[in-house]
């Protein structure tokens, strides 16, 4: 047989010679044929004659209530039509999937004399890949019509429609028998084109429909169940004849009165999410039904086991009365309960800088099965970015340092001890504890809720990465199962043409002040006792535990007084007044230029204190006990747009314990970037500057984490004012709106880091 491949895709044009005999009835003689051959193009309907049926988008969808007697265990049925020419995107079938094209199919023609109202047989023919196994040629009539019905898979029917029955009853049949075996079941597809002549119908659109009903089955919430069997029964099966009525162009079949039950290929499910299949094509999964209205006693049965006690159940879900169409596809899901209330971690996508995901956890009532419980976390190789910079690790721990806890990624902890004895005089000694950013793999224990962080590195390559969290437990009979599971995704930032990128994720982030305009005084008074000289003694040990409240020289941001006393004849010196003043962070309008973010944020960072100045005033209020006034109100300056940014960077916890004699010690803790062989930190996400704020991008939309460039935001460019105002910029929606100059410092507006491309 000679083919001409005329389209893309299964196009190839059956040209078989008029004379050869081709079925058991009168075949067509003595026509006057044309030069023009019968090509044939598969279509996804009557006005499109693309060459292939692949997977439309689904045009209905609707949910049946859930049939269930039994709270701990439910079906319910998700219903779809498949697309006219294809198969649903995860329709499962064992003779079509979504990439599948209709490259075999059996054909009838039917050919009418000009003005005959009966036909007679033109040709049946086999087509596979556009080749027709018997070698054979037809060419189009010059005049009278064409009716073609075409069958697929092959062999489906046997005999093709005969002549007889479409010229007595204007139907075209051929029957079926659907085998109880699933994986031999297929899925049936006609197409049917009538009244064609070379002028309207070359090459012959063939739009296919599904004459069966498809049956899937799919994993609902059902953790730690493993269904051990599965069937449908009750149903009617066995032969079925389908019929083509050609004045009403629709397709009917009959319904056997035989019951039948059905047994479909199965996946293990112990490990499957849920809206996963139980089983895919490979296991022959879904079973393709005869369209019917379901017979009273039709019912779903399911055996499974309940992973962590071992006890093995059944359930039924009774489908009588449930309609099954031609062309649809039925998606039945499970909801098999168990007695633990279980709450699993599931990583949502995460942003480029360095980030700590805390995920709850509860476990239930576990206790009496689970021994242990287990979290990993890997980075997939998948071809993600995972190679930008040495070392990535992914890192967990089921509690956090109080620098953590105010959300600093820090990963190790240095410890200053400082010793104040009785005559003022101080030593210190430092020494690095280590590791606080966990273990690449968390032991729970039998802690059977809590919170899990997850230390993630900065992702500063072009590229996201994507990796899996996986939570096991074992049980107290040794066995090792998964409880949870999920992907996760690190974004890359989004980077403009001057190498410059920015933070993709916003969420429900809260704004921030830029800060250094603050008015806010507070005077701490060393008590007075009653007596002259405990008066005086009191004084004197109060002003030790100053001493070791304030270990830092502040210079203009704290003003310390002292004064002279004496006990029982000698005189001794005390701290008699703290005053921390905000107000000296203002005059930054020097310190911030136009163009590089990446100087400002570190000038703005090492000249203010600010975070010290703040952390002293919560260790004062809470290890000092003096009486406290403050002076005016104002926000606390850790909260200041600059500092935000920079906490997107790794940092070190340093802990202080301060000894004084005589005093309970006091401990404080401070987050500090680390710093490079010239002593400078090491800054890598930073706050723009006006300038660079100007350029920055947002092209990404591949997930839904990802956030726009929308509404204003804070740069790190001061005003050239006293002390009030600074720059601020505005996008809408991922478009650049305009910089403002004149933004009061107090204000919150949001904040985006940016950093160099490495």
């Amino acid at each position: 047989m000679q083919v001409r491949n005329i389209f893309t895709l299964l196009s190839g044009c059956l040209m078989l010679l008029f004379f050869f005999a081709c079925s058991e009835e009168e075949i067509v003689s003595d026509v006057q044929l044309d030069h023009e051959e019968i090509c044939f193009g598969v279509s996804r309907n009557i006005n499109s004659r693309k060459p292939d049926s692949r997977a439309l988008p689904i045009d209905e969808k609707r949910v049946v209530p859930c049939d269930s007697q039994d709270p701990t265990f439910e079906v319910c049925v998700e219903t779809q039509w498949r697309d006219t020419a294809g198969l649903l995107p995860q329709s499962r079938g064992t003779q079509f999937h979504a990439d599948s094209t209709l490259s075999q199919f059996d054909v009838t023609a039917f050919y009418y004399e000009e003005g005959a109202s009966v036909a007679s047989t033109f040709f049946t023919e086999t087509v596979t890949d556009g080749v027709n196994p018997s070698g054979k040629t037809y060419y189009w009539p010059r005049k009278g019509s064409m009716d073609f019905i075409a069958i697929t898979p092959l062999g489906i029917a046997r005999p093709m429609p005969m002549v007889s029955d479409y010229n007595a009853y204007a139907m075209a049949k051929f029957s079926h028998t659907i085998p109880d075996n699933a994986s031999e079941q297929k899925d049936i597809m006609v197409a049917v084109s009538k009244g064609l002549t070379k002028e309207t119908g070359n090459p012959v659109p063939l739009t296919f429909k599904h004459l069966l009903s498809s049956v899937r089955f799919k994993v609902g919430q059902m953790q730690f169940i493993k269904i051990n069997s599965l069937t449908l029964s009750g149903v009617y099966g066995g032969e079925v004849t389908f019929t083509y009525d050609k004045n009403t162009d629709a397709w009917t079949n009959s319904v056997p009165s035989t019951k039948k039950t059905y047994t479909p290929g199965m996946l293990d499910t112990s490990g499957l999410p849920e809206g996963a299949e139980i089983a895919g094509n490979v296991n022959n999964a879904t079973l393709f039904m005869i369209p019917q209205t379901l017979p009273q006693g039709a019912k779903i049965s399911v055996s499974y086991t309940e992973l962590l006690t071992g006890h093995t159940d059944s359930g039924e879900a009774d489908i009588s009365g449930h309609q099954w169409e031609a062309g649809k596809d039925y998606a039945y899901t499970f909801n098999i309960g168990t007695t633990f209330d279980v709450i699993i971690p599931t990583p949502p996508d995460q942003d480029a800088h360095y980030i700590m995901l805390e995920m709850p956890y509860q476990l239930g009532a576990l206790s009496g099965y689970v021994s242990s419980i287990k979290a990993t976390a890997r980075f997939l190789n998948d071809g993600s970015d995972t190679s930008t910079k040495s070392g990535i690790s992914l890192k967990f721990k089921d509690d956090l340092t109080e620098t953590q806890k105010w959300g600093f990624w820090t990963d190790k902890q240095y410890q200053e001890t400082i010793t104040i004895n009785s005559d003022g005089e101080s030593s210190s000694t430092y020494e690095e504890i280590g590791n606080i950013c966990g273990e690449s793999e968390l032991a729970i224990g039998s802690k059977l809720s809590g919170t899990i962080v997850l230390f993630i590195e900065e992702n500063n390559g072009s590229t996201h990465r994507n990796g899996e969290l996986v939570l096991m437990a074992t049980l107290k009979n040794g066995d090792d199962i998964v409880i949870g599971q999920g992907n996760f995704k690190q974004l890359c930032p989004c980077w403009n043409e001057a190498g410059i990128g920015v933070e993709r994720i916003e969420g429900s982030q809260t704004t921030h002040p830029y800060g250094f305009a603050y008015n806010r005084v507070v005077e701490y008074s060393n008590p007075a006792n009653n007596w002259t000289w405990l008066q005086a003694l009191g004084r004197v040990l109060y002003s030790w535990g100053a001493n070791g409240a304030i270990t830092d020289d502040e210079g203009d941001f704290i003003t310390i007084e002292r004064k002279d006393t004496y006990i029982l004849f000698f005189r001794v010196s005390y701290i008699d007044k703290i005053i921390l003043n905000y107000g000296a962070l203002n005059e930054v309008k020097e310190k911030a230029s136009d163009a590089d973010g990446f100087i400002n944020t570190r000038v703005l960072y090492n000249f203010t204190g600010g975070n010290d100045l703040a952390q002293i005033e919560t260790d004062l209020n809470n290890n000092l006990g003096w009486s406290r006034n403050v002076t005016e109100n104002g926000d606390m300056p850790q909260d200041y747009a600059a500092f935000i940014a920079l906490a997107r960077n790794r940092m070190y916890e340093l802990k202080t314990i301060t000894k004084s004699s005589g005093q309970s010690d006091v401990i404080t803790y401070k987050s500090i970037l680390y710093k490079d062989a010239n002593n400078n930190d090491i800054i890598e996400w930073y706050l723009p500057s006006s300038i660079e704020a100007q350029s920055l991008v947002e092209t990404g939309m591949d997930s839904n984490a990802i956030s726009p460039l929308n509404g204003k935001y804070w740069s790190s460019t001061a005003g050239s004012d006293t002390g009030a105002l600074a720059h601020s910029y505005t996008f809408h929606y991922n478009v650049f709106g305009a910089i403002s100059e004149n933004e009061p410092r107090m204000n919150t507006l949001k904040v985006r880091a940016i950093r160099k491309k490495p």
